[in-house]
């Protein structure tokens, strides 16, 4: 039997946070990380996440089974600010810009998020955009 290459999904803050409110995003990314690789990074930490919030989330992040993966934030915060005034975008998206590179760097094959930035960015970078709507993607679908 042919082992399939799972993929490698980058989840974004704004998918956690809808996960921690809304049960079908929750079992969304339940579904799609038990059968892909779902990652975090480091980036999270710069989010102004309250304490209750953070806790909820971190076990979120362990019954989910994801990984979180240390990145350089200050190289990907530099990039991102190169970015950020060379398009004219408002530097709010510095955080959402950082997690784009560095599901970039992690070799990372799709970002799951809820948000309109993101999908522009994840198009632009060569990810899949994926969410409860667009649902988890089939072991070896085409990237964009």
């Amino acid at each position: 039997m042919v082992q399939r290459k799972q993929l490698c999904l980058y989840i974004n803050t704004s998918m956690l946070i809808r996960a921690l409110e809304d049960p079908g995003a929750r079992e969304f990314l339940g579904e799609c990380c038990s059968r892909h690789q779902c990652v975090v990074s480091s980036v999270h930490w710069r989010e102004e996440w309250r304490r209750n919030t953070l806790t909820k989330l971190a076990g979120l992040l362990m019954g989910l089974g994801i990984a979180t993966v240390e990145v350089n934030v200050e190289v990907l915060e530099e990039e991102a600010t190169s970015l950020i005034e060379e398009r004219g975008w408002s530097p709010r998206r510095l955080v959402d810009l950082m997690h784009v590179l560095a599901a970039v760097e992690l070799g990372c094959h799709g970002v799951i998020a809820v948000d309109r930035f993101m999908a522009r960015r994840a198009k632009e970078y060569g990810l899949l955009y994926v969410n409860q709507y667009t649902g988890c993607p089939k072991d070896g679908q085409a990237l964009p």
